[in-house]
């Protein structure tokens, strides 16, 4: 959240929607063992209406963050 420029110094101020910073870490072990064999971090500015997906593919995973439709 961040005020409305237009309102500085004003004691009542209104309010402009920020996207928020989200940071994911994702985890991925390909064989049986403890040990996580790799590490991403994935970073972005999420909207309200955004979303995270993980789908698997033939060789690993493909990562979407998308627009979803509001209702």
């Amino acid at each position: 959240m961040q005020f409305d420029s237009k309102d500085e110094g004003d004691v009542n101020q209104d309010r402009e929607t920020t996207a928020a910073k989200v940071t994911k870490l994702i985890a991925v072990d390909a064989d049986n063992d403890k040990k996580f064999d790799q590490y991403f971090v994935l970073k972005y500015r999420k909207s309200v209406v955004d979303n995270f997906q993980v789908i698997p593919t033939n060789k690993g995973f493909e990562i979407k963050v998308g627009m979803t439709e509001s209702k």
